[in-house]
């Protein structure tokens, strides 16, 4: 089956990360609103909202209901738990081309609050495109409209403040090895 032509900003391609909704728990909480770095942290490693949250419960003794803060530790910690390295917060200075190309962003920035909204930031190669690459958003908020949950009109966003993200180096020493096999007589 052909498909036409993609419209509006939805990317024709598929990202490489699936979307997790900051209000897909088990329990339906009420606080999801504050679940969006849970959220992020769910789509770039995988796994359910639950299982993030759940470690940031029993690990590393978050509330199980509020009021709470996620702290940038706390997401730090949470992506190295599924085996994800996360930088400090940092101030965008620069156009988007100085961002890793696996980012989370503040976006929704709000100065005298010192709080922005999580989203995840993607740079992906394409062959069609002539910069050679697409940049995309995935958007965890569960009241954005279905065509601009993934999205890669990057500008309408403003982010103010990125986290990089990269996958964690397989350990290749400190391993135990199993011992060399013993020759029989």
């Amino acid at each position: 089956m052909a498909s036409g032509p993609a419209t509006g900003n939805t990317p024709k391609y598929r990202p490489l990360f699936k979307r997790v909704a900051q209000n897909e728990t088990e329990e339906g909480i009420h606080s999801a609103d504050l679940l969006g770095e849970f959220a992020c942290v769910a789509t770039v490693c995988s796994v359910s909202l639950d299982d993030v949250r759940n470690v940031a419960i029993k690990k590393y003794k978050h509330p199980a209901y509020g009021p709470f803060w996620i702290t940038q530790e706390l997401i730090q910690q949470l992506f190295r738990e599924f085996g994800w390295i996360a930088s400090d917060w940092r101030q965008i200075m620069t156009p988007l081309s100085g961002i890793t190309d696996v980012a989370m962003l503040a976006i929704n920035y709000d100065e005298e609050m010192e709080f922005g909204r999580p989203v995840i930031f993607q740079r992906s190669a394409n062959k069609d495109d002539p910069s050679g690459f697409v940049e995309h958003i995935i958007d965890p908020a569960y009241w954005v409209p279905e065509n601009k949950r993934v999205t890669s009109d990057i500008k309408a966003y403003a982010p103010a403040w990125w986290m990089s993200l990269s996958p964690a180096a397989y350990p290749s020493s400190g391993i135990p090895k199993a011992p060399p096999p013993v020759a029989k007589k």
